[in-house]
């Protein structure tokens, strides 16, 4: 007896150092699989990176179970490089060929990887913005900002996000959607400035759900003076000039020219701190002045 469990013992001792060692042939293999799909992709073999990087993936499930910290985080990464190269196809116009790699993308990123189902969603919506499937991209669009209020995302990226929505309505004519969603954002990042400013906007259900991120972000870097210019991070700067010029465009599509005039000499005022020769500041200067040009021949006065 003594002797079988010895015998036992061994037995058991084996078959622990052979299952050790078949995991670290098996890590190594992953490793040289991540290493030539890394390769692949620098040299432009885009679809067989993806292949290598799918391959990796199932071994990775297979090897340490589908739930596991190694598959969650593999398959963010794997997520963000099927968005990557979609986005390289976008750019050179390869449209169908992104639309498939987006595809993808959603099918790897899991349903608790809310920054991964943003990403792909808003690449789903530049894609066809450029196909110019305007509608469809509106869609992408709200659909990701539904996923950005669950974020709690930064006030200037949900400013950002009603700034596309009202480039995709103001293509499609609608230019008062298009207005209200360029006042959102405004109010948006006015609400992250000065929070005891009152919105003259009425807001729909959605609105206050886009709205209720800002107050968990009342103090990132922003000063206000009281002009209504904060004074700290560009990105607000920036996305705020930019929300008044799209207003005041949208304003003169709905012919009223004295708004119009008024919020591009907001948009003046917030952009000097960008400086003269940034592109935001020299389109409002322009705007400003052809706008006035148009009020003295209608003779109305600003």
């Amino acid at each position: 007896m003594e002797r079988d469990f010895s015998n036992s013992q061994t037995n058991s001792s084996l078959l622990s150092t052979t299952m050790k060692r078949n995991r670290e042939s098996e890590i190594r293999a992953l490793s040289k699989i991540d290493e030539t799909s890394r390769k692949l992709q620098e040299d432009g073999f885009d679809q067989e990176a993806l292949d290598c990087l799918q391959l990796g993936l199932l071994k990775r499930r297979d090897l340490f179970g589908s739930k596991s910290e190694e598959i969650l985080f593999e398959c963010k990464r794997v997520g963000q490089v099927f968005n990557e190269v979609a986005n390289k196809n976008v750019l050179e116009s390869n449209f169908d060929k992104a639309l498939e790699y987006l595809k993808h993308a959603m099918k790897i990123v899991r349903k608790d990887d809310k920054d991964g189902i943003l990403l792909t969603l808003q690449n789903f919506a530049e894609c066809h913005r450029k196909m110019g499937n305007l509608m469809t991209a509106t869609r992408f669009l709200r659909q990701a900002m539904d996923v950005q209020a669950e974020l709690n995302a930064r006030p200037d990226e949900l400013a950002r996000s009603n700034l596309n929505l009202c480039a995709n309505l103001s293509l499609l004519g609608n230019h008062e959607a298009a207005l209200r969603h360029a006042e959102i954002a405004i109010d948006i990042l006015s609400y992250s400035i000065s929070p005891r400013e009152h919105s003259s906007i009425s807001y729909t259900e959605r609105d206050k759900l886009e709205m209720q991120v800002i107050t968990e972000h009342n103090g990132d870097s922003i000063s206000h003076d009281g002009d209504n210019v904060p004074h700290a991070d560009p990105n607000y700067i920036e996305t705020l000039a930019v929300a008044y010029y799209n207003a005041g465009v949208e304003y003169e599509h709905l012919g009223d020219i004295k708004k119009c005039y008024h919020l591009f000499q907001q948009g003046n005022e917030v952009a000097q701190s960008l400086g003269v020769n940034h592109a935001i500041t020299k389109a409002l200067k322009e705007s400003s002045q052809n706008i006035v040009k148009k009020i003295v021949r209608l003779s109305v006065q600003p």
